[in-house]
């Protein structure tokens, strides 16, 4: 078979760019924020209405097989008719411990903290609180909560976080 100059340099380049191309790489990233504020809640007991009520929340965050330990659970409750409670008055009113995926190298979240850190190494993390309830006498219902997890192509393998807030008359 004979090859002419043309053709070898065509195939001779295509088989440089192949051996050229290194290892593709990305960040796999996912964020849910959820900011509820200034919400006004009317409960009408004379007309059988909510009068008792339990908040929950939930948040989690696993990196790699690894979750948190901590509990992000919490919970509390009462009577609006009787103002009775034992949730917290002052703020936050709700909230369970923040998780933060061990090893935590990256994305590392505080207590109350909603910053958005985007793509910055391997993490997973998770917060969520009721700030404020009219339910427990405050005047308005503020409710906040993030869920971020960033795989970068060093390493990571899997990573989810998530978030729950509840409130339920009883």
């Amino acid at each position: 078979m004979k090859f002419g100059k043309k053709k070898l340099a065509v195939a001779f380049g295509a088989i440089l760019g192949v051996g050229m191309a290194g290892q593709a790489s990305a960040d796999v990233y996912g964020l849910s924020y959820l900011n509820v504020d200034d919400l006004l809640v009317s409960v009408n007991a004379i007309g059988g209405g909510a009068g008792r009520y339990t908040f929950s929340s939930n948040q989690d965050a696993i990196l790699n097989g690894a979750p948190d330990p901590a509990a992000g659970n919490a919970a509390c409750n009462g009577n609006v008719t009787t103002a009775t409670t034992n949730c917290s008055i002052a703020s936050p009113t709700l909230s369970g411990t923040v998780q933060n995926a061990p090893p935590a190298g990256a994305g590392v979240r505080g207590e109350g903290d909603y910053t958005v850190f985007g793509q910055v190494g391997n993490y997973s993390n998770a917060e969520a609180q009721v700030v404020e309830a009219v339910l427990t006498g405050d005047a308005k219902t503020h409710v906040e909560s993030i869920s971020e997890s960033n795989l970068a192509d060093n390493g990571g393998q899997t990573a989810q976080s998530n978030t729950n807030v509840l409130s339920t008359p009883r």
